[in-house]
C-alpha cells in the first residue's frame, strides 16, 4: 500500500520540474520503475495516468483558447484581461495538486484498496 501512496504522491514531483506534463510522466516513470508491486498497483498506475493525462491535454487546449483570446484582443485594440490567466490554472491546480494529496490520505487512512480517480478514457488499458 505504501507505493501506492508514494505512486500518488510522485504526481506533486512532477509539477515541482520544470517539465510540461511531468504530472504524469514521473508517476509513469515510477510505474514502470517498480512493476514487482504486482496487479493492484497497476491497477493504480493506470487510473492515475489515464486520468492526469486526460487532464492535460484538456488543460492545454484551454490555454491554447485563452491565448488566442488574448492575442486577438490585444491586435483589436483592447486592453486584455490577465485574469483571464487564473481560470484555467485555478481547477487545474485544484486537480493536479490537491486531489493527489487527498488521495493518498484517502487510501493510507481507510486502507482499501480504491481506484481514486474517476474512470474518462482509457489511454492505458488494462492488460489481460
Amino acid at each position: 500500500m505504501k507505493a501506492i501512496i508514494k505512486l500518488h504522491l510522485s504526481v506533486l514531483l512532477g509539477i515541482l520540474l520544470p517539465i510540461p506534463v511531468g504530472n504524469a510522466l514521473v508517476p509513469y516513470i515510477y510505474w514502470k520503475l517498480n512493476k514487482e508491486y504486482g496487479d493492484s498497483f497497476e491497477r493504480h498506475a493506470r487510473n492515475l495516468l489515464n486520468f492526469h493525462i486526460l487532464v492535460n491535454i484538456v488543460f492545454f487546449i484551454v490555454w491554447f483558447v485563452v491565448c488566442f483570446n488574448f492575442v486577438k484582443e490585444a491586435m483589436a485594440g483592447i486592453k486584455p484581461d490577465f485574469t483571464d490567466f487564473l481560470y484555467p490554472i485555478l481547477p487545474m491546480f485544484v486537480l493536479v495538486f490537491l486531489y493527489p494529496i487527498a488521495a493518498a490520505l484517502y487510501l493510507y487512512f481507510s486502507k482499501k484498496d480504491v481506484l481514486v480517480y474517476p474512470k474518462l478514457i482509457p489511454f492505458f488499458k488494462e492488460s489481460k
